[in-house]
Parts: C-alpha cells; sequence; structure tokens
C-alpha cells in the first residue's frame, strides 16, 4: 500500500521525512484497524512457533508476539545505531551521525505509536505490557 501512494513515492524520493512520516500516519488511520484484525486472525488460525518481524510491521508483530508467548526475531535491513561494526544511516562512523539515525527512529517509532497502540489495545488488551509506551522501551526492545 505504501508503494501505490504517488505523494509517498514523491515526498520520499525527495527525502522529506516529516512528509512521508505524516502521509504513513493518515494511511495507518484508515488501513490499519482492519489490517490488525486480519493479522489478529492469521495468529490464530496459524499458530506460528516463531516469527520474523521486518521494520514495516514490528511494532504490532511484537506486541501480538509477545501477548501470545511467540518468540520473535527483528530483523531490519539497516540498523540506527553505529559501532565498529556498523556505520551510520548516512554510511559514517562519526558519533554526529548517530543522532541522525536515532533522530529517525523517533521518527518512525512516534508514526507508528500514535496510530497503532490504541488500535491494539483496543483489540488486543492482553498485549497492554507489550506495547512500547515511550522511545526508550522502542529502543531498549531494537537493542535485544
Amino acid at each position: 500500500r505504501l508503494r501505490e501512494d504517488p505523494a509517498l513515492r514523491d515526498a520520499m524520493a525527495k527525502g522529506e521525512l516529516l512528509k512521508s512520516a505524516q502521509l504513513v500516519k493518515e494511511q495507518d488511520k484508515h488501513c490499519f484497524p482492519g489490517e490488525f484484525t486480519s493479522l489478529v486472525q492469521a495468529f490464530s488460525a496459524w499458530e506460528p512457533q516463531l516469527l520474523i518481524a521486518t521494520s514495516l510491521c514490528t511494532f504490532e508483530v511484537q506486541a501480538l508476539a509477545a501477548a501470545r508467548e511467540i518468540p520473535c526475531i527483528s530483523a531490519h535491513y539497516q540498523y540506527i545505531s553505529i559501532s565498529k561494526y556498523q556505520r551510520s544511516l548516512l554510511q559514517e562512523r562519526w558519533a554526529s551521525h548517530l543522532v541522525c539515525g536515532v533522530l529517525c527512529g523517533r521518527l518512525g517509532w512516534s508514526t507508528e505509536f500514535d496510530v497503532k497502540a490504541a488500535v491494539i489495545l483496543d483489540q488486543l488488551p492482553i498485549a497492554k505490557p507489550f506495547v512500547c509506551s515511550c522511545f526508550m522501551e522502542y529502543m531498549l526492545q531494537l537493542q535485544h
């Protein structure tokens, strides 16, 4: 659905992060409640033993997996923290670029939290302890 929105594709192509985040949030407001209902139903029918969550679904899949006591591994294409083995989002090893990665992570988390948390808690109240309620929780979960 993200690739089908010309305004979002254009904002991403131009590097307009704030506009991209706002457009994603607007799409999620309309689509996420139904998508999460379908995801819960799929989990119930499928009963997985292990899950791998990508960047686009980590927020909801980790909460749902934890509520159902299913191990979940996050698989991200680019990690936002740097180390001696990993460059930053800007392909630098400089500490100042770490700030850019963390700010991008904060933008992503807040975009998801603002829409998805209420839907998850409404449809699956048992997931409450597993929904990251602040950015620090999100970062700790991401790094472990």
